[in-house]
């Protein structure tokens, strides 16, 4: 699992992201002057986020049942996430 999703073209796209645009923001020096990394250069589609998180889902329960000897309730999870975005972005307003 964990082999063949780090080795993806996403997770290479999301690596950069994580380390050069999130983390701390990366400036090249190009013909004489400085440019910011262009996330449209790194193959990322925005499909790949869903699909990247869920295809990680099962790793996370993986590691939590070894860790923790627990598991991870991923219906409550992701309802609990759409709530707080609905009331942030005042989608229930």
């Amino acid at each position: 699992m964990w082999l063949e999703l780090s080795a993806c073209q996403a997770m290479h796209g999301f690596r950069t992201v994580r380390d050069k645009i999130s983390a701390h923001t990366e400036v090249r020096y190009v013909a004489d002057k400085y440019q910011l990394v262009d996330i449209a250069t790194l193959g990322i589609k925005w499909g790949d986020l869903r699909s990247t998180i869920a295809r990680m889902q099962r790793i996370i329960e993986l590691i939590g049942l070894i860790v923790r000897n627990a598991g991870f309730a991923w219906d409550s999870f992701e309802a609990q996430i759409s709530d707080a975005a609905s009331r942030f972005w005042g989608a229930n307003a």
